[in-house]
C-alpha cells in the first residue's frame, strides 16, 4: 500500500516530464524547417541547431552541483518557465536572429530541466529499482517526444511556423503547476551533510571507473548520431518533397519506438545475461543500422522502418548509460555525475551539426547518415573490445 502511494507522485511527475518533452519534441523539427523557410543554408542550419548546446556544454557540471545543493524543484521550474517564453519570442519576431537567440536560451533551459528531472529520479537508493525508474521516466519522456513532432507538423502545415512555435510554448505551460507539487525540493547536500570530496577529486574518481567511461563513450556516440538525425533528416526529407506533417510523423514514430521499449529496459538487460556492456553493444549496433538505412530508403514506409530501428536502439542505450552513471555516483554527487554525462552529450551535440553541416555542404545531405552509422559501429566495437579485454561485467549493482 505504501509503495502504491509512493508511486502516484512519481507517475504524475513523469506525466509532467512527458508534457514538457512534447514541447521539446515540437521544436526538434521546427527549428531546422523554419530555418530552411527563412533561406538558411545547410551549414547555417547546422550552426543554428548546435547553438542550443554551447552554454550547456560549458555549464552542465556547475548546474549539476547546484542541483545537488538546492534540490531539483527550483531549477526544474525555472527551466520549464523559460521553455514557455522562448518559443513565443520566435513566433513574435520570426527572424533567423530570433531563432538563434531562442536556441541558445532553450539549450540552457533544457539543461536545467533534464538535470533536475534525472537527479530527482536518481534518488531511488536501490540500483535495480533505480534502473526500473529510469526506464519508466525515459518512456514518459519519449511519449512527449512522440507527440511533439506530430503536433508540430500538423500545426505548421495548417497555420504556419509562428503558430507552431507559439503552441510549443503553450504546451510547456501545462507542466509548470505539476512540477511545483511533484518535483522533490530537498537538497542532497546541505549544511549538516558529511564533508564532500572536492569536485576535481570527485571528477577524477568518476572518470577512473570503467563503467563510467563506457557509459560516457556510448552516450556521446548515440547523442552525436541523434543530433545529426535531428538536424539533417528534415533537410533530406524536404529534398524528397515530404510535408512538415510527414516529417513530424517520422520523428514521432522514432520517439514512439523508444517509448515502447524503455519501460522494458530491465528485461532487455536481463535477456543479455544481466550484462550492461553486452546490451549497450547490441543496441548501439541496432541504432547504427537504423541511421545507415536513412541514406538508403526514399519512401515513407521504408523510412518508417529505419526510424523504428533507431528508436529501439536509442531507447535502450540512453537510459542504460544514465543508470550506469547514477549507479557509480555517491548519493550527494549524482547531480555532478549526471552533469558530467550531460557535458559530454552537449559537446557531442555541438560538434555533430557543425561537422556534419560541412559534410552536407561538400558531398550532400544523404552522405551524413553513413558517417554517423560508422561512428556508432566503432563505439560498439570499442565497448565489446573493452569488455573482452578487461573481463569485467557491469551488472545491476555497477
Amino acid at each position: 500500500m505504501r509503495r502504491e502511494r509512493a508511486a502516484r507522485p512519481f507517475v504524475i511527475f513523469c506525466t509532467a516530464v512527458a508534457v514538457v518533452s512534447t514541447s521539446k519534441g515540437m521544436l526538434t523539427p521546427l527549428v531546422p524547417l523554419y530555418a530552411l523557410q527563412l533561406d538558411a543554408s545547410p551549414a547555417l542550419v547546422g550552426l543554428l541547431v548546435s547553438s542550443g548546446f554551447w552554454l550547456p556544454s560549458l555549464l552542465a557540471l556547475a548546474v549539476g552541483v547546484t542541483v545537488d545543493r538546492l534540490g531539483p524543484r527550483l531549477p526544474l521550474l525555472i527551466g520549464t518557465a523559460t521553455i514557455v517564453v522562448a518559443p513565443l519570442a520566435v513566433a513574435l519576431f520570426g527572424t533567423i536572429a530570433a531563432l538563434a537567440v531562442a536556441q541558445v536560451v532553450l539549450g540552457l533551459a533544457q539543461l536545467l530541466v533534464v538535470l533536475a528531472a534525472q537527479s530527482s529520479v536518481g534518488r531511488e537508493p536501490d540500483p535495480r529499482l533505480r534502473l526500473r525508474d529510469y526506464g519508466w521516466y525515459s518512456g514518459f519522456q519519449s511519449g512527449g517526444k512522440f507527440a511533439g513532432p506530430l503536433v508540430a507538423g500538423l500545426v505548421a502545415d495548417g497555420f504556419g511556423f509562428p503558430a507552431a512555435f507559439a503552441t510549443a510554448g503553450a504546451v510547456s505551460a501545462l507542466s509548470l503547476a505539476t512540477f511545483l507539487f511533484t518535483a522533490r525540493a530537498e537538497p542532497v547536500v546541505g549544511p549538516g551533510a558529511p564533508a564532500q570530496t572536492p569536485m576535481g577529486g570527485e571528477l577524477t574518481r568518476l572518470l577512473g571507473l570503467g563503467g563510467i567511461r563506457m557509459a560516457l563513450l556510448s552516450s556521446c556516440a548515440v547523442v552525436f548520431a541523434l543530433a545529426m538525425v535531428t538536424t539533417f533528416m528534415p533537410l533530406r526529407l524536404s529534398e524528397l518533397a515530404f510535408s512538415a506533417t510527414a516529417i513530424g510523423a517520422l520523428f514521432s514514430l522514432k520517439a514512439f519506438a523508444g517509448m515502447l521499449v524503455r519501460p522494458a529496459l530491465r528485461f532487455v538487460v536481463e535477456r543479455h545475461g544481466g550484462s550492461r556492456a553486452r546490451t549497450l553493444t547490441t543496441m548501439t549496433l541496432l541504432l547504427a543500422l537504423g541511421v545507415a538505412l536513412l541514406a538508403v530508403f526514399d519512401t515513407f514506409a521504408l523510412l518508417a522502418f529505419a526510424v523504428v530501428l533507431a528508436g529501439f536502439g536509442s531507447g535502450i542505450t540512453q537510459p542504460l548509460s544514465l543508470a550506469l552513471v547514477a549507479d557509480h555516483a555517491d548519493a550527494g554527487r549524482r547531480g555532478l555525475a549526471i552533469g558530467v554525462r550531460l557535458t559530454a552529450n552537449r559537446v557531442a551535440q555541438v560538434v555533430s551539426p557543425l561537422l556534419m553541416g560541412g559534410v552536407a555542404e561538400a558531398v550532400g545531405v544523404r552522405a551524413v547518415f553513413p558517417v554517423g552509422a560508422a561512428v556508432l559501429v566503432f563505439v560498439a566495437w570499442s565497448i565489446a573490445r573493452w569488455r573482452g579485454r578487461s573481463g569485467v561485467e557491469v551488472g545491476a549493482g555497477g
